[in-house]
């Protein structure tokens, strides 16, 4: 039985992220796979360009202020007599704009092979740093460092998620935690990993919150019952964490210390921090919907509520190197 999905190519599947850093120099690209044959690698001096998939499913970038697209990929094809096709999905941008991430999914001969690539987007050189037969990985988060991409993939079990690293050093990519849910976000330095597993400790008595270094998977687990949310947060200043426990969206220290209770909700609750770590916006939501709030910890709320009768989504606030909570289905921006 095929585990991935066919691609539907009459649609045009554009998923496009910016990154808007300024590119200084690139440094030289490891040992990979040469560009599509006959391709003129691009010589823009920015990181200023749009990835997208294309109609014909191969991945391309373009210059945000005009001009021809470049391809990275030139070999997708739909389903073919005797089931083989080869697609791309999830184009992702490291945080400082060097490297865009993306998967290539192939059938062949009755194989099924997944490989997360990294491209240089000034050479469209690409370097392979993960393939698997049996996971395909999806949700990909560079930590801000630019060193790693995290992502999850199928587990052992239908019922079990696990979170990948790999490394642009060509490391061996390996497992760092299981988990179903699993909701992740990295420490400001890219050192470290805050992880919510599990969902609610109120549905599942073996829900978590912990945090761990990327490079030996040490763990520490905080003494705390994780709540009705998804993503955690970590300050941008890397002292404080984010998070929902019990009924209540609190802010706590390493060792666990709750520092500040934000509010309480009825239902569930998403947050985030701004860039700054001034601020923090959060969306609580009752059976009648929720309200999106913004407020400084440790100051009173600003703003006015607006209703919103509609399902819980995660805030975030407009940041080229935050575009979206890693495992959020559906976001709310403030610019």
């Amino acid at each position: 039985m095929e585990k991935f999905p066919r691609p539907l190519w009459f649609v045009a599947l554009i998923l496009t992220t910016l990154a808007c850093a300024t590119l200084t120099g690139r440094p030289t690209p490891p040992p990979s796979t040469a560009p599509p044959s006959g391709q003129t690698p691009p010589t823009h001096t920015s990181n200023g360009l749009i990835a997208y998939l294309g109609t014909d499913g191969n991945l391309y970038t373009v210059d945000a202020t005009g001009g021809p697209p470049t391809p990275i990929t030139e070999n997708a094809h739909p389903q073919q007599p005797g089931g083989t096709f080869q697609l791309y999905q999830h184009p992702t941008w490291s945080p400082d704009g060097r490297h865009l991430a993306f998967v290539a999914l192939e059938f062949s001969g009755g194989e099924q092979t997944a490989r997360l690539l990294v491209a240089d987007p000034l050479t469209a050189q690409t370097t392979e740093i993960f393939t698997a037969e049996d996971e395909a990985p999806f949700y990909l988060y560079w930590s801000p460092d630019n060193e790693t991409v995290s992502f999850l993939t199928s587990g052992t079990t239908a019922s079990e998620l696990s979170l990948r690293l790999a490394f642009l050093n060509g490391a061996p990519s390996r497992v760092a935690d299981t988990g179903q849910p699993y909701y992740w976000v990295w420490s400001p330095d890219g050192a470290e990993i805050f992880a919510h597993k599990g969902g609610a400790q109120t549905t599942n008595p073996e829900a978590r919150l912990s945090h761990f270094f990327s490079a030996d998977g040490k763990t520490e687990t905080f003494d705390l019952e994780p709540g009705r949310f998804q993503a955690p947060g970590w300050s941008p200043d890397g002292a404080h964490f984010l998070a929902a426990t019990g009924d209540a969206l609190v802010v706590f220290d390493r060792d666990g210390n709750i520092a500040e209770t934000i509010t309480d909700y009825a239902v569930s609750i998403s947050a985030t921090w701004s860039p700054d770590g001034k601020s923090l916006a959060y969306l609580p939501t009752t059976a009648a919907g929720g309200a999106l709030l913004a407020r400084s910890p440790s100051a009173p709320q600003r703003g006015t509520p607006t209703p919103r009768p509609s399902s819980p989504s995660s805030p975030t606030f407009g940041h080229p190197t935050a575009k979206k909570s890693p495992i959020s289905p559906s976001m709310l921006r403030m610019r």
